[in-house]
């Protein structure tokens, strides 16, 4: 390097106003002149993006998207709305970024093929959802008390959750939550014998305990 290149003191590279480090070049262009021969040196993937921002924005122009997916090109009502896009995409991509990277026919497969591989997580969405929409706990609440009865019911002791009274009496997969229908607020965990037992006597304490003395009386 000649004196004069010392005493600039800036990177050789055209455009790049960063301070000279080595070899004439900023830390970054050095590290990809030493690491690849060209202080230009771009990542592939690093191309690739450029070239789908270049594209895409050539495409929104025109009022289309292209699928991240498929890869399609196709119009702005293929894709459902979404707000996840950066506020750099909505300076150049003309209502884009407020669309979903994929088409809904993409999106529709993906969500089939997502239930498909994971049946239980919908099932668990929509319990946590019920628990909090009937009874105001959340999912957190609900394992903080099966902890705390020691994975059993809070009557009689079982850690069989017992059946639903569906159709077919299938295994119910958790605990009832029980609470009271005048006060609102959840007592515990049971399992469905015992749960269905107190839905019976409606809750009615003399009732309860009319029906134990009855049972002490014919034992």
């Amino acid at each position: 390097m000649t004196e004069e290149e010392k005493s600039r003191k800036g990177c050789a590279v055209k455009g790049c106003t960063e301070p000279f480090r080595a070899n004439g070049y900023c830390a970054r262009h050095n590290n990809q002149f030493m690491g690849h021969g060209d202080p230009l040196w771009e990542h592939p993937n690093e191309t690739k993006r450029k070239g789908r921002k270049e594209r895409l924005e050539k495409l929104a122009l025109g009022g289309m998207k292209e699928c991240f997916d498929c890869g399609q090109a196709l119009p702005f009502d293929s894709f459902t709305s979404s707000v996840r896009g950066s506020e750099e995409a909505k300076k150049w991509d003309h209502g884009a970024t407020n669309l979903s990277t994929y088409c809904r026919d993409c999106e529709r497969a993906m969500q089939k093929k997502y239930k498909e591989e994971r049946p239980w997580w919908h099932s668990y969405v929509a319990w946590k959802a019920k628990i909090k929409a009937n009874y105001g706990i959340t999912d957190e609440d609900y394992c903080r008390m099966w902890v705390e009865q020691e994975g059993k019911c809070k009557i009689c002791g079982t850690s069989n959750y017992g059946k639903t009274n569906g159709k077919f009496g299938r295994e119910c997969g958790v605990f009832c939550v029980d609470h009271c229908h005048k006060a609102g607020n959840v007592r515990g965990l049971l399992c469905a014998d015992c749960n269905r037992g107190l839905g019976s006597f409606s809750d009615d304490v003399t009732a309860l305990q009319e029906a134990i003395n009855y049972l002490l009386e014919a034992a």
